[in-house]
């Protein structure tokens, strides 16, 4: 599997080739008259990098835990625990969702992962260092676009604080129709 990102100031692609095995789509199917050239690409940094944040943010790795990590990054697409606890028992006798859940709340509060609340699912953060994300969630073919909030939440934060209130999570997701699914 491969997946570009960019690095750095210039803003040149750069590309990573993943050799391990791929991870059969389970869930609900993307729509198959949308050609996967017309979706936006969801834009990983390395899964090293991942692993870098993790420890800068606290997190102990175990390697059940680089496991679920390693199927939000090569699935590219919202997926849930029980998903995860699927693939990750395929061959291998069943995980349980219940420690899946506690990998990727660990995983959210290091910045790894983004929580899908209107999916009831995670995905890969684009890049840990950036405080907010927001998501652009396409409600035909399922997918998502992630978009950088970090000015918009400085700003709300001062406004709260105006008002003496503290926030301790802020999250935006907008549902709407993507691009490719508009044209189809």
């Amino acid at each position: 599997m491969r997946h570009e990102y960019f690095a750095g100031s210039t803003g040149a692609p750069q590309a990573h080739s993943q050799g391990s095995a791929t991870l059969e789509p389970f869930g609900p199917p993307s729509r198959p008259d949308i050609k996967d050239r017309d979706r936006p690409p969801m834009r990983a940094l390395p899964f090293e990098a991942y692993l870098f944040h993790g420890e800068s943010g606290g997190i102990r790795w175990s390697p059940h835990r680089e496991n679920v990590l390693r199927a939000l990054w090569n699935a590219n697409r919202p997926m849930g625990a029980y998903e995860i606890a699927h693939i990750l028992g395929t061959g291998r006798g069943p995980k349980h969702p219940t420690v899946v859940y506690r990998c990727l709340h660990a995983f959210q509060h290091a910045r790894l992962v983004l929580p899908v609340i209107t999916w009831k699912r995670f995905v890969i953060s684009p890049d840990p260092s950036t405080v907010c994300w927001g998501l652009l969630l396409c409600k035909s073919c399922r997918s998502h676009l992630p978009v950088d909030l970090t000015s918009q939440v400085v700003s709300l934060n001062t406004r709260l604080a105006e008002r003496g209130f503290i926030p301790r999570d802020v999250s935006a997701e907008v549902e709407g129709v993507c691009r490719a699914c508009q044209v189809h």
